[in-house]
């Protein structure tokens, strides 16, 4: 019983930890599949990650940061229109996440759409503290 209520404490500091403090309103066990499809994620098991992201997408299509990791996993397995269409959903549904320009400017750069690419680095270089701007891996993108 101990090690149940320490890895639920664990977990809910995970959700905190991982950026995923705003997914509140999912209910526990799409909480729980959220902090597991970011492990994956964050191992490079890229499919894993989309399944369960997906699990959570069928419940809350309109979340915009589940829509902002679905788009990262098609990113990372190659699917650059996929990529494009989840990561404008995500911005449509909130313009603030972190990294989002940066994102939608690698789908872009990816797709051969040059335009819109530097514009969207261009934005994402603009959010930046100006101590960060010079030194951020955006301007070798950019040149």
């Amino acid at each position: 019983m101990r090690n149940l209520v320490f890895l639920l404490i664990i977990s809910l500091f995970s959700l905190h930890s991982f950026g995923l403090q705003s997914n509140s309103n999912l209910p526990i066990k799409d909480k729980f599949k959220s902090i597991k499809a970011t492990m994956e994620y964050k191992s490079e098991n890229y499919k894993e990650a989309l399944r369960l992201y997906r699990d959570i997408y069928a419940n809350d299509p309109d979340n915009p940061k589940i829509n902002y990791a679905i788009g990262k996993c098609h990113l990372a397995l190659g699917n650059i229109n996929e990529s494009v269409n989840y990561f404008e959903k995500s911005f449509q549904l909130d313009n603030y996440i972190d990294g989002i320009n940066l994102s939608l400017g690698k789908a872009y750069h990816l797709k051969g759409n040059l335009t819109r690419a530097v514009e969207e680095y261009e934005k994402y270089k603009s959010s930046l503290p100006n101590r960060k701007r010079d030194k951020d891996d955006v301007n070798e993108l950019l040149v």
